[in-house]
């Protein structure tokens, strides 16, 4: 949320100038969805909402601007509920592994004095993978 100074991009059709062209395509790479749809400042729709996993629980109320301000005032709910889901699955962390240590045991498993070929070292590593990171984790 914030003003993104970016009247050349249409919202519906996802269209831009040079100005905002890479702007567009960086809310497209990370699946965001804009929900301004009304000018916000003049006929520019300069300030956005975006989202990628919250619901907008109701449509974004546009109202005039507060005191000396020249940009409109959005106001919006979202639903933030979630599930719990409960499990015995084991997730790895991997923040805190010892990659140093896991090279050295894949290193050593693999061999690599030698030159192996790409089938023989995925069946090592495979083969040694759930001991490799239960091991250095």
């Amino acid at each position: 949320m914030g003003d993104f100074n970016y009247p050349d991009i249409n919202w519906e059709t996802l269209q831009s100038g040079p100005n905002g062209k890479d702007f567009v395509k960086l809310v497209l790479d990370c699946y965001l969805e804009q929900h301004v749809c009304e000018p916000t400042r003049l006929n520019n729709i300069l300030d956005l909402v975006f989202t990628a996993e919250l619901n907008v629980k109701n449509n974004i109320t546009i109202l005039p601007p507060i005191n000396n301000s020249d940009h409109n005032v959005l106001t919006w709910q979202l639903d933030c509920s979630g599930t719990h889901v409960t499990d015995n699955e084991m997730r790895l962390c991997f923040n805190p592994a010892g990659y140093d240590g896991m090279h050295a045991v894949v290193k050593s498993q693999l061999g690599l004095t030698t030159v192996l070929l790409t089938v023989k070292c995925l069946q090592v590593l495979c083969g040694n993978i759930s001991m490799i990171l239960c091991k250095w984790q």
